[in-house]
């Protein structure tokens, strides 16, 4: 026994001599808690990210779907370009035995999506995939996936054409981004009045209670004008131009302006001349320009209906010009009995029909000065109301009075005349959503004409497919200011994109221009024109004389 423990003990002493055993170096943080800096040798490794809120899925799940995992689960933990396992050998022979049953999926009702239909599914049944209402056999009549009312149920890209054809002879000098003009932002300028001209009349307090309920119907004022020139024929802005009186050196319509404000927000094709005389500016619209319509949905992401639809967006903005023409003069009605004059007489008389007569409109001729610019411009106003101060003085505040309307509640999410009164706000928000550019564009003219009440009504269609009967459902008051603040419109940005407009056209020689808005793509572009390009125009903005075009919205 001692012999062999004699012999151990040389052996031991034998390993430890020869074969010595050295501790790895251990990394102490000695300036407190935390990981110590990397070693020099793990630099240039790369690092796989990981989350404690990540959701790891098993290590290794042969069975389990990679795309369905990854909808599941997010990216697996290491699934990434560096660290992910990549195979030079031959897997094409390779095959996995799964000894697990295939479970079957069962739909509603209890039957399975791979058993043979039923007989009763295919007599046209509601719930039947062969026929009956909303059946895949309906595809044969409707093979576009179009809706009942002729609008498409799937969201497309739409080819828009320009508002109008671009000649060769057309120069384009200019190209202006969208995101060149969302970025412009400038302190709001304060407006003052040049002179005022027409006649208004008191905004009555009767459609106040107006209600889903207690309704009224919209009357239809034929044989009333709304004259809207353009720039260069409005008789008060021509004074204000010449020489000897002249107040600013660019001249336009609020129409004009509030179309340049809101330009980033708009979708349809539209156009406005400029002519540049000097250091004087001039925006004008061309004969048969489309501009003074109200579009209808058009921020909406669905494709538009097809031509023949009563729902076409040219249709609609013709039956939304109308129905804005004939609210204004019927909240503001004549029978009211209190009227106020405004310093001019109406310039426009001269300009109606014979037969008819001029809307009751007041025009308030405004100025604002930025800088080297100073714009003048007309303004709408379209009533005006009493109120009576603490001391018992009667004040006159200016109305601004537009209407939304409603051509097909199964279209535009719900019905007014069931639920408008309890979720006004709801459709409210639906409206400002699909008709961005045009709530931009009311938001600019009221601000511009400076008024101090802005009623707000909701039309809808009597029947969904009577575009010429219509019924005021609510009227609503709101406050320019908090209105504008409430649809998140930044006045400031509006102007930014006005002035980065007007300050691109100065730079251009004297000449004529057309500003454009690109059928499709998001940018503004600039055409040098011949003086005569738009001599050859109608005035007649759709191309024809149908029954209910404004008669005078295109002047």
């Amino acid at each position: 026994m001692a012999d062999e423990a004699k012999d151990i003990a040389s052996l031991i002493q034998k390993i430890s001599i020869s074969d010595t055993f050295n501790l790895p170096d251990i990394f102490d943080n000695e300036e407190g808690w935390g990981p110590c800096p990397a070693p020099s040798k793990f630099k240039g490794v790369p690092f796989a990210p990981f989350s404690k809120s990540d959701r790891i899925g098993r290590v290794s799940d042969w069975n389990a779907d990679r795309k369905r995992q990854q909808t599941r689960f997010g990216v697996p933990f290491g699934a990434t370009d560096t660290f992910a396992f990549k195979s030079t050998l031959d897997e094409n022979s390779f095959s996995l035995v799964d000894h697990k049953s295939q479970k079957q999926k069962f739909r509603r009702f209890g039957f399975s999506r791979f058993q043979p239909r039923r007989p009763w599914i295919n007599r046209g049944g509601r719930m039947g995939r062969g026929g009956g209402r909303g059946g895949f056999n309906n595809r044969r009549q409707n093979p576009r996936g179009k809706s009942r009312w002729g609008y498409s149920n799937f969201t497309q890209q739409q080819k828009r054409e320009p508002s109008i054809k671009i000649k060769e002879e057309w120069k384009l000098v200019q190209e202006i981004d969208f995101k060149d003009l969302a970025d412009q932002s400038v302190a709001i300028p304060p407006g003052t009045d040049l002179t005022t001209a027409g006649m208004l009349r008191s905004y009555h307090p009767d459609f106040d209670r107006v209600t889903p309920k207690n309704y009224k119907t919209l009357s239809q004022y034929r044989n009333v004008e709304h004259v809207n020139l353009t720039t260069s024929q409005d008789p008060v802005l021509g004074t204000y131009m010449k020489k000897k009186t002249r107040a600013g050196n660019v001249f336009a319509t609020d129409t004009i302006l509030g179309l340049l404000m809101a330009a980033t927000r708009s979708v349809a094709p539209w156009d406005v001349i400029v002519t540049k005389t000097g250091d004087m500016l001039v925006f004008d619209k061309r004969p048969n320009s489309k501009i003074d319509f109200q579009t209808v949905n058009e921020n909406w992401n669905e494709t538009p209906a097809e031509k023949d639809s009563i729902n076409h967006p040219d249709k609609l903005a013709r039956e939304a010009t109308l129905i804005n023409h004939s609210f204004t003069q019927m909240v503001a009605p004549e029978k009211s009995g209190k009227s106020y004059q405004l310093v001019l007489p109406n310039p426009f008389t001269s300009f109606v029909k014979e037969g008819n007569q001029p809307a009751s409109e007041g025009y308030r001729y405004r100025k604002w000065t930025v800088e080297d610019v100073t714009i003048v411009a007309r303004t709408t106003l379209h009533g005006f109301t009493v109120q009576k101060d603490p001391s018992g003085e009667e004040k006159r505040n200016f109305v601004f009075i537009r209407a939304l309307n409603q051509f097909d509640s199964k279209i535009q999410g719900f019905d007014w005349k069931e639920k408008l009164e309890a979720q006004s706000g709801a459709a409210l928000a639906a409206e400002m959503k699909n008709n961005t550019n045009k709530i931009t564009r009311w938001a600019a003219e009221m601000h511009l004409a400076g008024v101090q009440e802005f009623r707000l009504g909701f039309v809808s269609r009597k029947i969904p497919r009577d575009p010429l009967h219509h019924l005021i459902l609510l009227v609503q008051r709101f406050n320019p200011a908090l209105f504008i603040t409430n649809a998140r419109i930044s006045l400031g940005k509006l102007w930014g994109s006005l002035l980065f407009i007007i300050d691109i056209c100065k730079e251009q020689p004297d000449g004529k221009y057309l500003l454009m808005r690109d059928p499709n793509e998001p940018k503004l572009n600039l055409y040098s024109v011949p003086e005569d390009a738009f001599s050859d125009e109608t005035g007649d903005p759709f191309g024809d004389s149908a029954a209910g075009a404004p008669s005078s919205a295109g002047k």
